[in-house]
């Protein structure tokens, strides 16, 4: 799925996430299985840009260093106090329609 969702240009939750809610998973265990890989991808990448030729720039890096966290706390907080299951699935179902929109709109209607 990852291949195609590289193909696409879209990425890998939007498929992977449903996948795992059909085969059984709970629609917050998917979610969160999902983000932790996205997670791990991500700081390789991270590392692996900085360890060859990167020059960042460390107050805008710390700037989103802080918002990443304080988003991801109130997330989860969110995600497991506030939310059950079926909001879960609302919530990535109305995001993946937005998405899908936004493709139709901007690849088939304004080309």
């Amino acid at each position: 799925m990852g291949l195609v969702a590289g193909l696409i240009g879209r990425g890998g939750g939007s498929f992977v996430v449903p996948l795992l809610y059909m085969a059984g998973l709970e629609a917050k265990a998917a979610a969160a299985t999902s983000a932790f890989v996205v997670t791990c991808s991500g700081v390789s990448s991270f590392i692996a840009h900085l360890s060859m030729a990167a020059r960042p720039n460390w107050v805008i890096w710390a700037y989103c260093v802080v918002a990443v966290f304080l988003g991801s706390e109130l997330g989860s907080h969110i995600m497991a106090e506030k939310l059950k299951p079926k909001g879960v699935r609302m919530i990535f179902g109305i995001a993946l329609w937005g998405v899908a929109l936004f493709l139709f709109v901007h690849d088939v209607l304004l080309k």
